[in-house]
């Protein structure tokens, strides 16, 4: 023929015949369209075929079958009271063995009475209990009788020495099988078969600090140093007062503040010192004395140096901690005194050294410069400056309260310098070395700048200033922010006046630029515009 039939899934052209009329016999086909694993039946149809159902505990359409987990489902059907552990198989599952002292199939678990036949085990005379998840029950001696209570040596008669004639001294007698029939177990502090021999407790040197050491029964005493007290001789001797050195370190009064109270009718005065060229910080991490007016009563005062003649910073009492203080010297004087009557828990005090912070930024319109520690005397090896920024058009006053620096002709040791502004050129309107009331200084422009140096020798009360500002000359200075404006020399059209520093500040919104156009300008001429000028 001169064509091909092309047959459809199912069907086959037999030999000699184009058409598709043999039926295909899909399950004598090489590779099975049914589940091999496990075997599911194939059944042929004209054209097709379809496969049997999954045998039991698989799942599936026939053609593919899955193991079904029968143990995910109430544990299989094993027993959950006690409980057996379900194993899954492929296409089945089977349940493991009851746990000891039980007995079944795993999939029913009842108790066994181990203790039903021989005892369980157990000696004639021993008491046997069932135990739950034990193979083994638990076997009991009857009183007169000592042993594990297994087997027929389990149980064996004691010893009625401890009874008839108790050998130990100074403790209790146990009965034993074994030789002599009995076990001494000592009271605290004796030892020795029989509980007769006294353990002597000095051996392990129990007192510290160089204290001695008395044995005694089931104790010991100790014999402190002067220096030292308490059952161990751990505890030092109240000190009242001392010098204390380092870069930190606490001292209190008395030594557990809090859990004694100090003494009546105390003075007490500690000096603490650190290295030169710093200064102490001091917290008050527990503070409870008797409070009173003015503190006249118990009293921690503080001074700012190394004796009661420094600087008194503050005299404190009551159960307010005080607030943290800083020394302006290497060193500080603390003195407690408590009076006749009420006392308290006392004090605590903790510092540590800091680098010394000297000098200021100062933009306020008004205030004050005082030297470190003023009005005490100021710290040696100390340089402090001071900035101090106005707005544009005011001029500063410099007024002196107190002035007292170490005296010398030329000002190399320590002194006091004031510069007519912020930069190292700009004119010096004042240099101080020694004792005295200054007339008032006053700056030419918005700004000034304050040097105070001093050596390591002499020191003296130092300085207080004041300072305030006032407008300057009209025209001279000031702050711009409209868009346009007019800026001109003070007293213009007239001459300006001698020795003046007037700024400009111009301020606009971001972005916007600055244009300058000068309709006028007559100012001294002369090279290198360092007389006056305008920049």
């Amino acid at each position: 023929p001169k064509y091909k039939c092309i047959c459809e899934d199912g069907w086959e052209a037999p030999a000699g015949n184009p058409s598709c009329v043999a039926d295909v016999n899909e399950c004598n086909l090489p590779t099975k369209p049914c589940s091999s694993n496990p075997i599911v039946p194939c059944y042929n149809t004209p054209g097709s075929f379809y496969c049997g159902t999954c045998p039991a505990g698989w799942q599936g359409n026939g053609y593919s079958c899955q193991d079904v987990d029968e143990c995910l489902t109430n544990n299989g059907g094993c027993s959950s009271a006690p409980m057996v552990q379900c194993l899954n198989t492929m296409g089945s599952f089977h349940c493991g063995a009851c746990p000891p002292g039980y007995e079944g199939d795993g999939r029913t678990c009842t108790q066994s009475n181990i203790c039903a036949a021989n005892n369980g085990g157990c000696h004639p005379l021993a008491s046997c209990t069932s135990s739950l998840g034990s193979s083994l029950p638990v076997c009991t001696c009857p009183p007169g009788y000592i042993g594990n209570g297994y087997g027929p040596t389990g149980c064996t008669q004691t010893s009625n020495i401890c009874t008839t004639n108790n050998p130990c001294v100074n403790g209790q007698c146990v009965p034993t099988t074994s030789s002599p029939g009995y076990v001494c177990s000592c009271n605290a502090g004796w030892q020795g078969v029989n509980c007769d021999q006294n353990i002597n407790e000095c051996l392990s040197n129990p007192c510290q600090n160089g204290g001695t050491c008395a044995d005694g029964s089931n104790g010991f005493t100790c014999t402190c140093t002067t220096q030292w007290t308490g059952p161990l001789c751990q505890t030092a001797q109240q000190v009242c007062g001392g010098y204390l050195t380092g870069p930190a370190g606490s001292f209190s009064y008395p030594n557990t503040p809090g859990h004694d109270e100090y003494d009546h009718q105390v003075s007490c005065a500690w000096v603490i010192r650190t290295d030169p060229n710093k200064i102490l910080r001091i917290t008050f991490p527990f503070f409870h004395l008797e409070s009173s007016t003015n503190c006249n009563f118990d009293f921690l005062q503080i001074h700012d140096g190394e004796s009661a003649s420094a600087y008194q910073i503050g005299k404190y009492c009551g159960t307010n901690n005080p607030q943290e203080l800083f020394s302006s010297h290497d060193s500080l004087y603390f003195w407690f005194r408590s009076d006749h009557t009420i006392s308290a828990d006392g004090f605590t005090v903790v510092w540590e050294s800091r680098d010394p912070v000297c000098g200021d930024e100062l933009t306020a319109p008004y205030g004050n410069i005082n030297s470190p520690g003023y009005p005490g005397n100021y710290p040696p090896g100390r340089d402090c400056y001071w900035s101090v920024t106005v707005d544009p058009g005011l001029l500063i006053t410099f007024a002196f309260g107190t002035l007292s620096l170490e005296q010398h002709p030329d000002c190399n040791f320590d002194f006091l310098e004031i510069r007519d502004g912020l930069l190292p050129e700009d004119p010096v309107l004042g240099k101080y070395c020694s004792t005295g009331s200054p007339a008032p200084l006053q700056t030419t422009g918005p700004a000034a700048w304050i040097h105070f140096h001093t050596d390591h020798s002499v020191s003296d009360r130092g300085f207080h200033i004041t300072y305030t500002t006032s407008p300057s000359d009209p025209g001279c200075g000031g702050t711009f922010t409209d868009s346009e404006g007019v800026l001109i020399s003070p007293n213009w059209p007239n001459n300006y006046a001698h020795s003046r520093q007037c700024i400009y500040l111009i301020k606009l919104p971001v972005g916007e630029k600055v244009s300058l156009n000068f309709t006028d300008i007559d100012i001294e001429s002369h090279a290198s515009c360092t007389f006056d000028y305008v920049e």
